[in-house]
C-alpha cells in the first residue's frame, strides 16, 4: 500500500504554531501507523501551484483592506487552480494500492480539476476534517457554490471522514450524504509510539490564581479584551494574579498589554512567553495554571478548538465566549457572555477550587480520547482493497 498526502498548507505554514497543524500532523501519523504504507508522498501547495493560483492569491492580498468579501472568496476560490500532473502521473505510474489522504476541505476542493481522472483509478480517500463551520465558510452567495462543489466531490469519492465532533458527523452525513465518518476530537496528548498517553505527575501553587492565553497572533480587538479583564481583575479579584500570554508573535497590541503591568503590578502580573513546538513540554507549561482563556468574543466558531482540550489534559479549566462553544463538552468550563460575567464567574472560583476541576477534566479528556483513538483504529485497520 502507498499513502499520497495533499495538504493546502504551504511549506511555511506546515510549521506554523497552530491547532491546525496540531491537528493535522497527530492525525497523520496516525493514520500512517495504522496503514503501515511501504511509500509516502507528499504534495503541500507550493509542490502543485499555477501561475493562475499564485495571481488569484495576490489578487486577494490587495483586496484584503478594500474588499474584504471579495479578498475572502479568492482566497477560497484558488484552491481549484492546481495542478494536479504530479498526482495523476504517480498514480498512474503506480502499480500498488494507493490511500489518498486530503488535509481540510481546501485539499478536497483542490482535487476537484483531476477528479474524474483519479476516479477511473481503485483509489481509497481518508479526509482530515477540521471543523465544519470553520471549513466552509462559504454560506455568503458568491461562495455557496463552492460549497456545494465541495460536498459533491466527497459524495463521489465517499472518503472516511474524520471529523472534531458529533455534531460535525451529522453534518457531513446530512449534507455530503457520507457513509464513513468517524470522531476524534481534537484531543492530543503526548503519546508514545503506539499512541499511548504519556502521563506526568501535575503541580500547581495555589497560593495565587494562574491565567493562560495561548493565542499565536493576537490582533487589536482581542488586546483591547485582555487589558480589560486585566483592569477588572486587579479590581475584583481577592487573589493574585499572575497572567501567562503565549504567543508566536510579538507585536505591538502584545506590548500594549505587558505596558499595563506598570498598572496593575500589586496583583496582576503579566508575563509573555514563545509558542513551545515540543509537546510534552508544552502541556507540562499550561499544566501550572488553573484557567485558560479560547477566544473573548463572537465571531469564529472555537467549540471545538485544539486549545480547548489542550487546557484540559493539562488541568486547566478552558473558558470561552457563549457563541463559540459546541461540540462534547467538558464537566468543567467557563462560558461567559462578555467581559464582566467572565470576571463574575473567575472571582467566584479559588485556585484551589479551580485545580480540582482542572483534574476532573484532565480525567475525563483521557478517557474520551482513549474511546475515540480505539475506534479510529479498528475503522482505519478496515482498509482493505
Amino acid at each position: 500500500m502507498q499513502v499520497i498526502f495533499v495538504t493546502w498548507r504551504n511549506k511555511r505554514r506546515m510549521f506554523e504554531f497552530s491547532g491546525g497543524n496540531t491537528r493535522t500532523s497527530f492525525l497523520y501519523n496516525l493514520i500512517k501507523y495504522v496503514l503501515k504504507p511501504e511509500n509516502i508522498v507528499e504534495y503541500n501547495l507550493d509542490d502543485l501551484e499555477t501561475l493562475t493560483l499564485r495571481g488569484i492569491a495576490g489578487l486577494a492580498h490587495l483586496l484584503n483592506t478594500l474588499s474584504p468579501s471579495m479578498s475572502i472568496f479568492l482566497r477560497e476560490v484558488r484552491f481549484q487552480y492546481i495542478n494536479c500532473n504530479k498526482i495523476i502521473r504517480y498514480v498512474q505510474s503506480s502499480n500498488k494500492d494507493i490511500v489518498i489522504i486530503l488535509d481540510h476541505i481546501r485539499s478536497v476542493i483542490m482535487i476537484s480539476k483531476c477528479l474524474e481522472d483519479l476516479l477511473r483509478y481503485r483509489l481509497k480517500f481518508i479526509h482530515i476534517s477540521h471543523d465544519y463551520s470553520g471549513e466552509f465558510p462559504y454560506t455568503t452567495r458568491m461562495l455557496s457554490p463552492l460549497n456545494k462543489k465541495a460536498l459533491n466531490i466527497l459524495s463521489k469519492i465517499d472518503p472516511i471522514t474524520i471529523v472534531v465532533s458529533l455534531r460535525d458527523k451529522i453534518l457531513y452525513e446530512e449534507n455530503a450524504k457520507l457513509s464513513k465518518v468517524i470522531v476524534f476530537p481534537n484531543i492530543y496528548p503526548p503519546v508514545n509510539e503506539a499512541f499511548k498517553p504519556i502521563r506526568f505527575p501535575i503541580s500547581k501553587n495555589n497560593d495565587e490564581l494562574k491565567i493562560v492565553i495561548v493565542k499565536p497572533n493576537i490582533d487589536k480587538k482581542y488586546a483591547e479584551n485582555i487589558i480589560k479583564i486585566i483592569k477588572m481583575l486587579q479590581k475584583y479579584s481577592e487573589y493574585s494574579i499572575t497572567m501567562e500570554i503565549i504567543t508566536s508573535l510579538k507585536n505591538s497590541y502584545v506590548n500594549n498589554i505587558v505596558n499595563i503591568n506598570k498598572e496593575t503590578s500589586e496583583k496582576v502580573k503579566i508575563k509573555t512567553s514563545d509558542s513551545i513546538p515540543d509537546r510534552i513540554e508544552y502541556i507540562k507549561h499550561l499544566s501550572q495554571n488553573h484557567l485558560g482563556l479560547i477566544e473573548l468574543y463572537g465571531g469564529r466558531s472555537s467549540g471545538s478548538n485544539v486549545r480547548r482540550y489542550d487546557y484540559a489534559i493539562a488541568s486547566v479549566v478552558p473558558a470561552s465566549y457563549h457563541l463559540n462553544v459546541q461540540g462534547e463538552s467538558l464537566p468543567h468550563e467557563l462560558v461567559f457572555l462578555d467581559i464582566p460575567d467572565l470576571i463574575s464567574k473567575i472571582v467566584q472560583l479559588t485556585p484551589n477550587e479551580l485545580h480540582k476541576y482542572g483534574i476532573e477534566n484532565m480525567i475525563y479528556a483521557y478517557q474520551l480520547y482513549e474511546k475515540h483513538l480505539n475506534n479510529i483504529i479498528n475503522e482505519l485497520s478496515k482498509i482493505k482493497y
